[in-house]
């Protein structure tokens, strides 16, 4: 059935695939069949195969690309006065600016989008401003503000898939303030609505949070090396492969394990002036 979609909407296939894999958190392969969408149509432009490439790019953190897609759907959408879709648009454009470090700007932006939205209408839009605005929060050690936002998130009624995001980060946020059952609770709410998703993404992440709280050092660096690192690595996640690089780098020094931690964490030093220069 695949193959005869493929064969008969080539466009409607890679489109649809790229969204799929998007997702899956398959963010490589989902930005090669977006592509093969946009060749596809060269003479015709659709906004909506744009915001996917945006995300698409803003997830492999290619800021500037997915800021390109961004604008020019959103300049589409304006023309049109789709409102949802115009929010959709600013979201990224104001997401990206985490990844260069531009927290202020980004919390700014999304304050004004939030200040827009009808939040009894708009509830998928709120739980995405909502993360975003938590993700910064706790960047910049601000967990009260971040936890008050994300258990909201977790209060709304949208599909279970939507809130992953905010679960693992509001589990990997009480780690981070000690509050460890509370955490691993939300680990294996998290685990088993991953499971039963299919999404290895959150699997992963889950699965590594849970070793590090239990202070299962062995265990986590057999998991980092087999799992973790061969995923993002395919998988195309930026953030999270330097992460991982990291945590796994920590893990062998607090292991007194230094030359292999030294190794790994010049590796990781590598992925983040890697994406600086792309910028």
């Amino acid at each position: 059935m695949m193959r005869f979609f493929e064969e008969t909407a080539p466009y409607s296939f890679h489109k649809f695939i790229g969204d799929y894999l998007i997702n899956k958190c398959l963010f490589f392969d989902a930005k090669s069949h977006l592509h093969k969408a946009e060749r596809l149509l060269p003479d015709q432009e659709d906004p909506e195969l744009y915001v996917l490439i945006a995300v698409a790019n803003s997830h492999l953190e290619n800021v500037l690309t997915s800021n390109q897609y961004a604008r020019r759907a959103l300049r589409i959408f304006q023309e049109k006065l789709y409102y949802s879709r115009i929010i959709e648009c600013e979201i990224i454009l104001a997401s990206n600016y985490t990844f260069v470090n531009e927290y202020q700007q980004a919390k700014e932006q999304l304050e004004r989008i939030e200040s827009l939205i009808d939040h009894k209408f708009e509830k998928h839009s709120k739980v995405k401003i909502n993360f975003h605005l938590s993700l910064i929060n706790a960047m910049q050690n601000n967990y009260g503000e971040a936890i008050q936002l994300l258990k909201e998130n977790l209060e709304t009624d949208v599909n279970e898939t939507e809130l992953m995001h905010s679960r693992y980060l509001l589990a990997h946020t009480y780690y981070i303030t000690d509050r460890f059952d509370e955490a691993l609770e939300l680990i294996e709410t998290g685990r088993t609505l991953a499971q039963a998703h299919q999404l290895n993404y959150y699997l992963i992440k889950f699965k590594s949070l849970k070793l590090v709280i239990e202070k299962k050092s062995e265990d986590l660096v057999d998991f980092l090396n087999k799992s973790a690192l061969p995923f993002f690595k395919v998988t195309g996640q930026a953030f999270d492969l330097r992460y991982y690089y990291q945590l796994l780098g920590y893990t062998l020094y607090n292991m007194k394990k230094y030359k292999r931690a030294a190794e790994v964490l010049m590796v990781a030093d590598e992925q983040r002036r890697r994406f600086w220069n792309t910028i």
